[in-house]
């Protein structure tokens, strides 16, 4: 992949692979933390803390990964995923959806999903969201669900996830369905990622997904382009401070991984040639910092495992 859209964004291209380098190191070192305090044998409250201390430094390192594979996604998108699967392998040990998410984008989990997990989780969800009918779990109060679970954004991630992977899709079609179709968050407002995208849209690329063809992939590329403007406007903002901005220092995800994720996960699914068209009526009326978002999100989809029809 060319520097082309560093260039096009007014960035330094120097600060792009400092960047990955950075970030990178920083979530090594927190990681050698913990593993170095382990092979010793020392008891530390970082190590031993039953949540706070090492929840801490591991969720430290997962976002420095994150932002690292965002950077990398500018230059180099074969280690933009590989980043992407170390942060979600992170987020999933910590019980997070979005890690599941991002295994499923970055490729081993959507070659080789975890089923038996992915089932309880979808099971999680149900239950949760009061979707049961006449049936109870013996549980109360979602004893034995993580608590992760109970909030919106990480049932979002999971559904995306669990659509996003042929083997659990097909696995877990009906409780999906059932979720997909039924939850009050298909026409929900709750804000999901950096871009606080309302919760509805992540239900309805969820759908889109499993209906397919060409009607799925002009849902998923409507939802793609107004997100894509709503990251534009973000972005504007942020470029006011240009010093900043060129030298890699502006307090913004310089690519969204959301948008990436969506635009994999349905060049997957759906096809590429299928969304590309869907995507091609759409992007000269998007901003063009809009419109980077998704050609670098296209190229993304080059790279990792190949799936849906071309």
């Amino acid at each position: 992949m060319s520097m082309s859209h560093v260039h096009d964004m007014r960035i330094d291209p120097e600060r792009v692979s400092s960047a990955v380098e950075f970030f990178e190191s920083y979530a090594n070192s927190c990681l050698a933390e913990l593993n170095s305090l382990g092979d010793k044998g020392i008891s530390s409250p970082i190590r031993n803390a039953p949540d706070g201390g090492r929840w801490i430094v591991l969720s430290d390192a997962a976002s420095a990964l994150r932002t690292a594979s965002e950077w990398a996604m500018l230059s180099d998108p074969d280690r933009a995923l590989a980043l992407l699967d170390r942060c979600g392998t992170l987020l999933h040990e910590l019980n997070y959806p979005f890690g599941s998410f991002l295994k499923v984008v970055a490729g081993p989990w959507f070659e080789n999903p975890p089923i038996s997990n992915f089932g309880q989780w979808i099971e999680d969800v149900v239950h949760v969201s009061g979707l049961e009918g006449d049936r109870h779990r013996d549980t109360e109060n979602g004893s034995g669900i993580p608590a992760t679970l109970l909030h919106p954004q990480q049932q979002a991630y999971l559904v995306m996830a669990a659509v996003s992977s042929p083997l659990v899709s097909s696995e877990f079609r009906t409780p999906l369905q059932q979720i997909i179709l039924r939850s009050p968050h298909r026409v929900g407002v709750t804000p999901v990622g950096a871009l606080g995208t309302p919760i509805r849209r992540f239900w309805a690329v969820a759908e889109a997904l499993t209906i397919g063809g060409s009607e799925g992939a002009a849902v998923v590329a409507e939802h793609l382009a107004e997100m894509s403007q709503k990251y534009a406007e973000s972005a504007e903002l942020a470029m006011t401070n240009e010093y900043c901005w060129r030298n890699a220092a502006s307090p913004i995800d310089i690519v969204d991984v959301d948008v990436t994720g969506i635009v994999v996960s349905a060049a997957r699914i759906l096809g590429s040639r299928a969304l590309g068209h869907s995507l091609e009526l759409r992007i000269p009326n998007i901003h063009p910092l809009g419109r980077v978002q998704l050609e670098v999100a296209l190229e993304v989809t080059h790279s990792g495992p190949p799936g849906g029809a071309q």
